[in-house]
């Protein structure tokens, strides 16, 4: 949510937001995904 204040666009939250100290997590490559999912849940 700090994202959207700040007026970022999902496409910028989505390069910037890598959570790399999560990336030995199983589904770590999903992160994209959940960006998009988490915005469109916090927009729509």
């Amino acid at each position: 949510s700090d994202g959207i204040a700040a007026g970022m666009s999902l496409e910028e939250m989505q390069q910037e937001i890598t959570m790399d100290d999560y990336s030995h997590w199983g589904g770590h490559d999903w992160v994209h995904e959940n960006v998009l999912a988490m915005y469109h849940f916090l927009t729509d």
